[in-house]
């Protein structure tokens, strides 16, 4: 199959296979370009400007790497055909979890449809746009391959990642628990990432040993993701890493201020205060579109303003 390679700063060359480089190139993942990774942290961390591209790239890699360690010394339980299959949805899963990302990420939440989050969008994008027409011809490919068992559909992608009931099998919790558990690839790359464009070090682990911790521990025959005994430090470093990130980073009191500012100045913005429902009038947003509008508006909106002009408000106590 033919595979294409773009350069990332964290992992180095990551490869991508040629139908999910057409999903990479779809109107939809493109715009992630231009969705940030940590909405405004920029204004405390200059260098924090990188975006739910690279990451969401950096995840579909780390996934990989991540499942063929696990299953290293049980290959008489994954066959080829089933180890394809299930490398193919995790690769999936991670390339398209973060699609339906608003602009400025999580910090513009606030102003979503009432009852809608960031993955009711990526459900809608995965499964309704150009993107389903691809994961489609994916699993086609596998059907002729191997047979109707190795189906692959945007919607089994988005049952498993939403840890809905996807079909018979109960491995597929094995799946998700490398994309959402406590220590799950999103995490893995996000931590790595965000401290090298913050230029800090509270975020960094021993990556290439907790990969080669990864091992299965079976519970009743069922798969379920472990670490074996020699990765419980890197681990606990990993932990950590997550910890410092979070009191040092992410909670930073200016950068959840600015997260404030832009939650109310969109609901002062934005027609009827929130995002549109319509998935793709919702697609047509971005960073860039949210901040010219902000711009446009800060003659009548103060908190407008004082994102626009970096107005920070002196604390009291």
């Amino acid at each position: 199959m033919k595979a294409d390679k773009f350069r990332d700063p964290i992992h180095g060359f990551i490869e991508v296979r040629q139908h999910e480089l057409e999903i990479i190139n779809t109107k939809a993942f493109q715009r992630l370009r231009n969705i940030k990774q940590l909405a405004m942290t920029y204004y405390v961390y200059l260098g924090a400007e990188h975006t739910r591209f690279g990451h969401s790239l950096g995840v579909m890699h780390l996934v990989t790497r991540a499942f063929r360690s696990a299953i290293e010394g049980y290959e008489a339980n994954f066959p080829e055909a089933k180890r394809q299959r299930y490398e193919q949805i995790l690769r999936l899963i991670a390339l398209t979890h973060d699609i339906g990302h608003a602009p400025f990420s999580h910090a513009s939440e606030a102003v979503f449809p009432a009852g809608v989050e960031h993955e009711d969008f990526t459900v809608e994008i995965v499964t309704k746009t150009e993107i389903a027409d691809i994961i489609r011809t994916i699993g086609k490919e596998f059907v002729e391959k191997f047979g109707t068992d190795y189906d692959i559909t945007p919607e089994l992608i988005c049952d498993i990642y939403m840890g809905r009931d996807a079909g018979p099998s109960s491995e597929y919790t094995f799946l998700k628990s490398f994309m959402d558990s406590e220590l799950d690839c999103d995490k893995m790359d996000y931590l790595l990432r965000d401290s090298y464009y913050c230029g800090v070090k509270y975020g960094m682990y021993d990556i290439e040993r907790l990969l080669s911790s990864f091992t299965i521990c079976y519970t009743n025959e069922i798969p379920r993701l472990a670490i074996e005994n020699g990765g419980i430090q890197v681990f606990e470093e990993f932990v950590l890493a997550r910890y410092f990130m979070f009191i040092q980073v992410y909670f930073h009191r200016t950068r959840r201020y600015f997260d404030i500012m832009l939650g109310q100045a969109l609901k002062e913005v934005l027609p009827g205060g929130t995002y549109p429902a319509d998935v793709q009038e919702y697609l047509e947003w971005d960073d860039a579109r949210v901040f010219q509008l902000l711009k446009e508006r800060a003659g009548n909106s103060q908190a407008s303003k004082n994102i626009v002009e970096r107005y920070v408000y002196p604390r009291v106590f």
